[in-house]
């Protein structure tokens, strides 16, 4: 609607953000909860769902970008990979040395059978030259760190 009036938007979707003075109650803030406390970590189904990260730095640095550029439209802004609810359990307890453990399967993941969104870097990496700054493990340590001090 914009842009017909000649007004250049460009609208950003996200997968799943998180980073420092991210307070919303999720996989991530659970499972990093629970690892800082060194409690059983309960991943739901197989374990095998996948989901899709981004790191606030890395928002950040793209809507910077952007800022810099003449783009207009929907752009997909993602992580490089997806990662396993699983995957994510054993990552968050290596990286916070947490002595917790993981249970698999004792709740159905309603979503486990769900299909990915068919989302794509292509578009920002070929107009604004985009390239993940912060790996998920850089933002996850990132993370982890503010809410050990929370």
């Amino acid at each position: 609607m914009m842009e017909s009036k000649g007004i250049e938007t460009a609208s950003l979707r996200l997968t799943s953000p998180f980073g420092e003075f991210y307070n919303s109650i999720n996989v991530l803030s659970i499972f990093i909860d629970l690892a800082i406390q060194n409690k059983t970590i309960n991943v739901y189904g197989t374990g095998n769902r996948k989901q899709n990260f981004i790191y606030v730095g890395n928002i950040v640095e793209c809507i910077k970008n952007s800022l810099n550029n003449r783009i207009s439209g929907n752009y997909d802004l993602i992580a490089k990979e997806s990662i396993s609810m699983k995957s994510l359990a054993e990552l968050i307890i290596k990286l916070t040395n947490s002595k917790s453990n993981i249970k698999v399967g004792l709740l159905e993941d309603q979503l486990e059978n769900s299909v990915l969104p068919d989302f794509s870097l292509s578009r920002l990496a070929k107009e604004l030259d985009y390239k993940e700054i912060y790996s998920l493990i850089d933002g996850l340590n990132r993370y982890i760190k503010w809410r050990k001090t929370k």
